[in-house]
Formats: structure tokens, sequence, C-alpha cells
């Protein structure tokens, strides 16, 4: 009996061991363990290696550069997304044009804006023959250094809807400059015109 459970503790030590051996060299070198099983991540190009006792992720970016992290069984790790932080750079960008844009054409008094807050932007589509110039429907907040509504002249409402909360306008644009700022959404939908429905963050 004692041979026996002799037995099975040397089994259970030496794959114990294996196990950490296998955990310590997939550390050193940066790669998975041997004892692995891959998963698909919901981004095509990640992917992780699930070991025994570590995970070993591989985070790929949008210029296809390649992050190896190994985090323990049970962590909440994620492979971190690119291209919000993209979407957000642009956002800004776009955000700053529509608002001197909105300025040049008087529809915002700068003189008595205090405050100007873009809640969403939303991607309508584009013609085939020109891709880089999109059609936008942003949605915004503003207040007025006096208290009242007249940093938005009368105007705007020929420009925009008016809700409770906020304020819709649609912008013509191809990211460099805000071509033209509209009442309503307006494009003449045929086989050229792809539609693009989203919102970027």
């Amino acid at each position: 009996m004692k041979k026996l459970i002799r037995v099975i503790l040397i089994i259970i030590g030496t794959l114990v061991g294996i196990i950490l051996l296998d955990t310590l060299q997939a550390r050193i070198f940066k790669r998975s363990p041997i004892i692995s099983w891959k998963v698909e991540l919901e981004d095509d190009d990640s992917y992780v290696d699930k070991g025994i006792l570590v995970d070993t992720y591989y985070c790929t970016k949008e210029e296809d550069m390649v992050t190896v992290s190994h985090h323990f069984k049970g962590s909440k790790f994620s492979c971190p997304i690119d291209n919000v932080k993209e979407d957000s750079e642009r956002k800004q960008n776009l955000v700053n044009l529509l608002k001197e844009k909105m300025i040049e054409e008087e529809i915002l008094d700068e003189d008595n804006l205090e405050a100007f807050t873009v809640i969403k932007i939303m991607e309508y589509g584009y013609y085939k023959d020109t891709p880089e110039k999109k059609h936008l429907q942003i949605e915004f907040e503003y207040s007025c250094k006096d208290g009242t509504e007249k940093c938005l002249p009368e105007k705007f409402k020929m420009f925009g809807t008016i809700n409770d909360d906020y304020a819709i306008i649609w912008a013509y644009t191809d990211e460099k400059e805000i071509y033209e700022l509209s009442r309503g959404f307006s494009v003449h939908i045929d086989d050229d015109y792809v539609q693009e429905y989203v919102e970027i963050k």
C-alpha cells in the first residue's frame, strides 16, 4: 500500500513539476506553455492560448504589432482595442471642425458661448466615388454665458432640430473641413451610396 501511495505521489509531483517548468519557460521566452489550447478572441487578429496555470494573450494592434502577455487563471484581462482611441481622436477633430463651422456661419455666438459638448456623432454613409467625404449626424448640448439660449440664435432652427435636452445638426465633411451644415439628412441614395450608420465613440 505504501509503495502505491509513493508511486502516486511521485506521479503527482512529476506532473506538478512539468506544469511549473512549462509555465516558467513560457514566461521566460514570452511564448505559450506547451500544454495549452488556442481560443479565438472577439478581435479577429487576437487570440489566447489557455494553459493550466496561466493564459497567454496575443494582442494584435491595428499596425500589426503583437503584444504577448501572461495572466494567471481567473484574471479579467482582455486585449485593449486600439480603434477606440483612434475613434476618440477622430471624434475630437470632428467636434473642433463642427464648432468652427458653426461659428463661421453664425449659428453659434462665440462671444456668448460658455460650453459646447458633443453627445454623439453618427456616420450615415458616403458615395463610392468619394469615400473620404462622410455624411454625419451630430447631437450636442450647449450653454451660454448670460444664462439664456441666445448663443444659439433663432436662425439655428433652419439648420437643426432642437429637443428638450440637446440639439441635432447634420454635416458633410472629409474630416479636414466641414463643407456643409444642413437642417436634415438629404442625399440621393442609390447603388453608388454606401450606408454606414455607425457611432463614433
